[in-house]
């Protein structure tokens, strides 16, 4: 359990009333990552949130050419900033995450039991709506850095 005030601080949770805020922080824990460290990979399951406090993450996806077996190519899709959730499949419907998270330098992140958020917001569905909101803005803000990411590697 963390504080409801270090959540407060945070615009994804920014929707939340005092009592809600108290019931999410129950279900967070702050961590710490070394340099280049494995936070999660891409096809493990989904069951937390994070949050980024400190330190940058590189979001990286992995291709395995179908046709030339054992090539694969690794692609930065891109970075998560402090202030930043990533893990963001964590509350979708496939619960599978779908790129891999290695912190650049050492990290400190806010983690989230997502499996009982999503039953919170079952339980409130105002709360529930919200959450979906703030996992869309920033599922699209993911989208659209990777957007920029492509165009200028195609230059």
């Amino acid at each position: 359990m963390i504080s409801p005030e270090i959540l407060r601080k945070y615009t994804f949770f920014g929707f939340l009333d005092d009592e809600s805020l108290g019931k999410v922080a129950m279900l967070a824990e702050e961590v710490t990552y070394s340099a280049g460290a494995s936070v999660f990979t891409g096809g493990d399951k989904a069951k937390t949130l994070y949050l980024l406090t400190e330190g940058d993450i590189d979001m990286r996806y992995y291709v395995e050419d179908s046709t030339v077996s054992g090539k694969s190519k690794e692609f930065s899709v891109g970075e998560v900033n402090p202030g930043e959730p990533f893990g963001l499949s964590s509350l979708m419907g496939k619960q599978e995450y779908t790129a891999t998270a290695v912190t650049i330098n050492g990290c400190k992140c806010i983690q989230l039991d997502a499996v009982k958020m999503l039953s919170m917001a079952g339980e409130n569905p105002q709360m529930g709506y919200r959450l979906m909101q703030q996992l869309a803005i920033a599922t699209f803000e993911r989208l659209d850095h990777v957007r920029v990411q492509f165009v200028a590697a195609s230059n």
